[in-house]
């Protein structure tokens, strides 16, 4: 499936497989997550952990948890995980976007 980038909301590696995660649908894609990291838009989307790549657009807004990791919610009532190592990346996406 060719998936326009603004309907892309998060694109996740789980197991060596790379989902493509949209508003109600999940799509698994045979690329690898960097090369996908490297092919979308770096003004929209931004890697928040390891495994997972954001789209800012498509953020509701952030939670900071206990473990000082933060949870972004999304606008389609997902929850993706924000790890410390990438909290400087989503502050200065979310600067950029004026969140």
């Amino acid at each position: 499936y060719a998936i326009p980038v603004s309907d892309i909301y998060y694109v996740e590696s789980v197991d060596k497989k790379t989902f493509v995660y949209c508003e109600t649908e999940v799509f698994q894609s045979n690329s690898k997550l960097y090369e996908l990291e490297n092919s979308l838009p770096r003004e929209n989307f931004v890697r928040v952990s390891k495994s997972t790549i954001l789209n800012v657009e498509k953020l509701n807004g952030i939670k900071t948890l206990v473990n000082s990791k933060l949870e972004a919610m999304l606008l389609n009532g997902e929850r993706v995980c924000v790890t410390r190592k990438y909290l400087k990346v989503i502050k200065e996406a979310l600067l950029r976007r004026n969140f």
